[in-house]
């Protein structure tokens, strides 16, 4: 995977883009490109942020039960599990 590829899979963008972006959507009916002007951000963000959201099976106006994390969670799943690092030990690297 490019380098390039990778980082635009663990982009993750703020919570209020999500939101607003899906409201100006579904709410405004705006097309990507309004969006992107109204939120200043190129098309292709917004575009894959509604994919993420329509290949997720959410249908908007989302529930009360759905709060942001929960939503970024559907939205940006991740593919690995992230390590605990708070039983680590301190490397005793004098490189470091």
């Amino acid at each position: 995977m490019s380098a390039i590829a990778k980082m635009d899979k663990e982009y993750k963008p703020s919570s209020s883009f999500i939101t607003e972006a899906l409201r100006l959507r579904f709410e405004a009916g705006l097309s990507y490109r309004q969006i992107g002007e109204q939120l200043d951000v190129c098309m292709s963000a917004v575009h894959k942020l509604i994919q993420r959201f329509l290949r997720a099976n959410l249908m908007w106006p989302l529930d009360e039960s759905w709060t942001i994390d929960k939503l970024e969670l559907a939205l940006f799943p991740s593919t690995r599990p992230r390590p605990d690092w708070t039983d680590s030990a301190p490397v005793d690297d004098p490189a470091l």
